[in-house]
């Protein structure tokens, strides 16, 4: 589960809530619950596991909050993915579930942002973004938004929006800088764990400061690299395989950071980075969606 906390989206929402279905709202709930084991243990009576995305946290069902944020922001055309074996547990949720009236004085106004909430199954769970997205293709008609259902945020989703349009970008991320807990000591070194789950982000440094330079606000930057820390160490690994790399000598405590050198003519002023957190939250173009299922290599 992720937490993250931004300034507040209300005040921009009680001014700009409007429906709209331009963009489409993804929420990943198909993980398996083997992270919050034994919360969701098998019910003695069914033999069935409980649904993670259904697991109470301050009272409410975990699902309820990505719907919330996304509620407050107007949108009406929203997927929950999930595993199969959970459609019935999604449906009796959302045949008790209220959508959000805590905006609008005006009980009619909010009458009328009623979001239209339609589970989707898929094969299996744990499925990566990128096989999930392919599976459900058929139900993603405009541009979209994806979210994980378990990461607790603020976010200001419109704002996010406003900058996909205005850069005219194929994908918009959000990042934010690590909170770090209270009396932590910097000089203590990371957990393996944690340092496994960075992300190495590349930016373009030039166009940055052009941006900034016309005005435009220093967190926009332009995305050209990302990449997880597992996924270059199992490149690594698979590749020392397939080589038979066997001398001591040649190995590295380190993975090594590989570039296309058509990247680097392209963007020359490369700026990397370890200090940002992904927090799974992205708004896409369709024809991304297009190009992940007709031309991705098969790595994807």
């Amino acid at each position: 589960m992720e937490f993250t906390n931004f300034s507040s989206p209300f005040d921009e929402a009680k001014q700009s809530a409007q429906q709209f279905c331009e963009v489409q709202a993804i929420i990943l709930a198909h993980y398996s619950t083997f992270d919050v084991h034994p919360l969701l243990q098998a019910d003695s009576a069914s033999g069935r596991e409980k649904a993670k995305f259904l697991l109470p946290f301050g009272n409410e069902p975990i699902i309820t909050y990505p719907l919330r944020l996304l509620e407050i922001h107007g949108f009406t055309e929203i997927l929950v993915v999930i595993a199969k074996e959970f459609e019935e547990d999604m449906t009796n949720f959302l045949n008790q579930y209220k959508p959000f009236e805590g905006i609008h004085d005006d009980k009619q106004f909010s009458e009328h942002i009623v979001p239209n909430i339609n589970p989707v199954t898929v094969s299996e769970e744990d499925l990566g973004e990128l096989q999930v997205l392919k599976q459900i293709r058929a139900h993603i008609k405009t541009d979209f938004l994806v979210m994980r259902c378990d990461c607790f945020t603020n976010a200001p989703l419109r704002e996010l929006l406003h900058i996909h349009r205005r850069e005219n970008a194929s994908i918009t991320l959000l990042l934010s800088k690590p909170t770090l807990p209270k009396q932590s000591d910097p000089k203590k070194k990371k957990k393996k764990k944690d340092a496994q789950n960075t992300h190495i982000i590349g930016t373009d440094r030039k166009y940055h400061k052009q941006l900034i330079q016309k005005g435009h606000p220093k967190e926009v930057e332009r995305l050209w690299y990302m990449k997880s820390r597992l996924d270059l160490e199992d490149e690594e690994h698979s590749s020392q395989l397939q080589l038979m790399m066997a001398d001591k000598h040649d190995k590295h405590d380190e993975p090594q950071l590989m570039l296309n050198k058509s990247l680097l003519d392209c963007i020359p002023n490369l700026r990397f980075t370890t200090r940002l957190e992904v927090n799974q939250i992205g708004i896409f173009c369709q024809w991304v969606l297009l190009w992940i299922v007709e031309d991705a290599p098969k790595e994807y």
